[in-house]
């Protein structure tokens, strides 16, 4: 199949003599159970159909393709989508019957599933779009009727009411009429957002329209359209405040200069609606909009000051704002960036750092690296894990994971440095220990404790991307590592708002030992005294009488993560021979339950 397909696309062979009989073929291998075969037959046909070469009746073809369309295997549903669109634009309204007839009824199927989100919902406005280009206007109204009884279902999920929408307008904008047809239904949605009640699941699937026709047409000179909008950001009901602000952020990347002044204004006169008002500023900057220096500029500022806030969820959508629009003007806006890492405010600090990683960690860096990625401003964003905020520190760890999994190659001569800085993290203060009173009871609670986490994951990182910058201190890195392994103070008395964090950090220094028991067995063999005993102490860890389920599992997952690590160190050349592990061994043979997992 794959040969001949080649030999179809390259056009310089007639193969007329077998199309007929190659298609019936094919089309019977959709209907087979072996999944690359299906994928190949698909792949096959897909060519034929583009370059022209499909003879006879394309009903079979159609209606065996439709029958992969299903949220089974979404992949392979878009591909066969991909392969009737084409067929529409080859055959035009000689297919339209067979495709409404065949693949309409699974294509509305496919809306309704959660699955289709992102970028697989363009399959789906592509064969919307292809569609009603060759349909009369009264059959467009009759398939815009179906696509909206699917989105107005009363227990439809929001992704489902958000793909619904992209395909309505997928065939406004497609059928005769184009823009006035996408400017008339905008106006009946905006119409139906301010009739409808708080939780009305046709005020939802409204919104979602006006932000995707918005997306595309300007919806400026509609009226009420930023009433209704900002009207629906103060609805009871979430699904149509999120919907509001969807569609709010879509308006916007498209009429920047109409609806960026009514973001500024409305978040300094309704500060409650920060939040959303910030998620429709997200979604301007992730499409990149039609935004000029100008407006980049006023964003910038607007960002800026609202990171200034103790509200945590804030600081973490202006940090995803920031990281987007840096890559807008990279140039201009990364050094900027970093002079900010040095501002007195270590909110500021906090969502710089945290931008730059989100900026670093996308995938519309590609063709900016030799800008974002300058030494001098890796320095600048990396020496933060020296600073005196614990959640600056927690922000330039995170960074520092992110550069080791997806820049290695930049941030490789800064690695002394910055893992020195790393190693600092490690470290365990009493002075971050308070009491908390939950109701009646006294806790402990480590507010460096999320630091350390981060540390130590971001040391696993390092372990397996690139030892080497650690082996020359390995002796004082694995001290760190079995400091993180130890308690350094009674598990009972601390407070389930940290007690995940750290069992979670446990688990991670077990990950680490594992990999070290390869990389540097000698050094774990030398050590063995100081590795065995808290491990020993986490196993025979026993919970209290009241222990919760999720507890008594969350324990359980991490004494067989420290179970694995013990087992890895077994293997180790010389390990069996020290003093501490035939004491363990002998532990193990006194305790029936610990022998059993070992041997597991």
């Amino acid at each position: 199949m794959k040969t001949l397909a080649k030999i179809a696309s390259s056009g310089q062979v007639d193969m007329s003599c077998i199309a007929e009989r190659l298609e019936a073929d094919l089309s019977s291998y959709l209907r087979k159970a072996d999944h690359n075969l299906r994928v190949s037959a698909l792949s096959a046909l897909a060519t034929l159909v583009e370059t022209g070469r499909l003879a006879g009746d394309p009903e079979v073809l159609v209606k065996n393709v439709s029958g992969l369309i299903s949220d089974a295997d979404v992949p392979l549903a878009s591909s066969s989508i991909h392969v009737l669109c084409s067929l529409m634009s080859m055959r035009g309204k000689q297919s339209v019957e067979v495709v409404v007839h065949h693949a309409q009824p699974m294509v509305l199927a496919l809306i309704r599933s959660p699955l289709v989100q992102g970028t697989l919902a363009e399959p789906l406005q592509a064969f919307f779009s292809s569609l009603a280009s060759l349909l009369t206007v009264k059959r467009c109204q009759e398939l815009l009727a179906l696509v909206e009884q699917i989105g107005a279902e009363p227990g439809a999920k929001q992704q489902v009411r958000k793909t619904a929408a992209k395909c309505i307008a997928s065939v406004c904008q497609s059928s005769k009429g184009k823009g006035s047809k996408s400017a008339d239904y905008a106006a009946r949605s905006v119409e139906a957002g301010s009739s409808g009640d708080g939780g009305d699941p046709g005020t939802v699937l409204a919104l979602f329209c006006v932000a995707e026709i918005g997306r595309a047409l300007d919806l400026a000179a509609i009226d009420g359209t930023s009433a209704v909008v900002l009207g629906c950001l103060e609805s009871p009901s979430e699904g149509v405040r999120a919907a509001a602000s969807y569609a709010l952020g879509c308006l916007c990347s498209r009429s920047p200069d109409h609806y960026l002044p009514v973001v500024f204004e409305h978040t300094e006169r309704k500060p409650k609606l920060g939040y959303l008002l910030l998620l429709s500023l997200k979604e301007v900057l992730a499409s990149a909009g039609e935004l000029t220096a100008d407006h980049v500029s006023r964003v910038r500022d607007f960002l800026l000051l609202r990171c200034e806030t103790d509200e945590e969820a804030m600081r973490i959508i202006c940090a995803e704002c920031l990281g987007h629009l840096v890559l807008l003007d990279p140039r201009n806006l990364v050094p900027e960036l970093a002079q900010v890492c040095s501002s007195e405010v270590a909110e500021r600090r906090e969502c710089c750092v945290a931008a730059y990683r989100d900026a670093v960690n996308s995938d519309r860096i590609a063709g900016h690296e030799e800008v974002v990625l300058g030494r001098g401003v890796l320095e600048a964003f990396l020496s933060r894990m020296g600073d005196t905020d614990p959640r600056v520190r927690k922000a330039s760890i995170l960074l520092l994971n992110v550069l080791l999994h997806a820049h290695i190659g930049a941030v490789g001569p800064l690695l002394p440095t910055s893992l020195s800085l790393l190693h600092k993290c490690f470290e365990f203060d009493p002075n971050s220990l308070r009491e908390v009173m939950l109701g009646p009871f006294k806790q402990i609670v480590d507010d460096l404790l999320v630091v350390r986490r981060a540390a130590f994951e971001c040391a696993l990182a390092a372990v397996n991307k690139c030892f080497d910058a650690i082996s020359p201190e390995a002796d004082a890195f694995l001290d760190l590592v079995i400091s993180g392994a130890t308690d350094h103070y009674d598990i009972s008395k601390t407070s389930h708002l940290t007690l995940s964090d750290h069992y979670s950090m446990k688990m991670t220094c077990f990950g680490i030992l594992s990999k070290l028991c390869e990389v540097c067995p000698a050094v774990c063999v030398k050590k063995a005294s100081a590795i065995l005993p808290p491990l020993y102490k986490t196993l025979i860890y026993k919970l209290k009488s009241d222990a919760v389920k999720q507890e008594t599992e969350r324990l359980e997952e991490v004494q067989n993560a420290c179970m694995r690590c013990v087992k890895s160190l077994s293997r180790v050349p010389g390990m069996q021979d020290t003093e501490m592990f035939g004491k363990l061994m002998i532990s193990f043979n006194r305790n029936e339950e610990l022998l059993r997992k070992y041997r597991a």
